[in-house]
């Protein structure tokens, strides 16, 4: 069925997952342009507007129905965080994410820093701030961010990292690759809140330490090594990519 202009418009405004109210607001659209009935035509001001908002989107697919709704790449997508030009706005956590989601080397960024407070790392209770696209890091799940100074320099405070979930930790906790930087979620015994550390994670000497403990070690000297209780871990991440960026959202 061929369909209108205004038909392929509202297409686009259901695959980017908001409402057609913040669509046209975004745009500086009138209210009611999206399911306006005064035309079937869009007209240039509108179009110009919308293609200034959203680049990405394919004029000659909005204009004749022909080729493809985009034009750009996930990297070139408003609302896509990119290693290389990192000026992308926040997105919401809406059907449009989790069609970014499935593309490789697309990752969530979730709220949850590796501070203190937050339920779990990824699930579906955590919000998504944003996605980065990130081609070097298709084996990953999530980014990050790392909130204090004990890894500096080599992960400075504030920085982003790119996660990659270890699985073996429940059959053998002991065959991490020790001396690496991970993730590591650990839940307090006494108050249940679970608390995330960035360290690079040692094994300790003494056999019988080792069946029970991992030693969280810092990069920074100013900080002191500390016991990991393995019972306590909830899930573990190996850090395979570091972003430092200029912005605060």
């Amino acid at each position: 069925m061929e369909t209108t202009e205004r038909q392929r418009l509202a297409q686009f405004v259901e695959y980017l997952g908001v409402s057609t109210k913040t669509f046209e607001e975004s745009c500086g659209l009138y209210n009611g342009y999206v399911k306006g009935k005064r035309t079937k035509r869009l007209g240039e001001e509108g179009i110009a507007k919308i293609l200034g908002k959203y680049p990405n989107l394919n004029k000659v697919w909005l204009l004749t129905g022909d080729g493809e709704m985009l034009t750009k790449s996930p990297a070139d997508i408003p609302g896509v965080m990119r290693a290389s030009e990192l000026d992308a706005a926040p997105m919401e956590r809406t059907r449009s994410a989790v069609r970014l989601s499935s593309i490789p080397g697309m990752l969530p960024e979730t709220s949850f820093k590796f501070a203190a407070g937050q339920t779990e790392l990824v699930n579906e209770r955590e919000s998504i701030n944003r996605y980065w696209y990130l081609p070097d890091c298709t084996d990953c799940e999530a980014v990050a961010q790392v909130s204090g100074q004990s890894m500096q320099p080599a992960l400075p405070a504030g920085c982003y990292v790119a996660l990659k979930r270890f699985n073996a930790l429940i059959d053998n906790p002991n065959s991490i690759p020790f001396g690496e930087i991970f993730g590591v979620v650990v839940e307090d015994e006494c108050t249940g809140e679970r608390h995330g550390y960035i360290k690079v994670i040692r094994k300790h000497k003494e056999p019988e330490l080792a069946k029970n403990y991992w030693i969280a070690h810092s990069i920074n000297p100013e900080y002191d090594d500390f016991d990991i209780a393995i019972s306590q871990v909830r899930s573990i991440w190996i850090v395979k990519q570091h972003i430092v960026t200029d912005f605060n959202y």
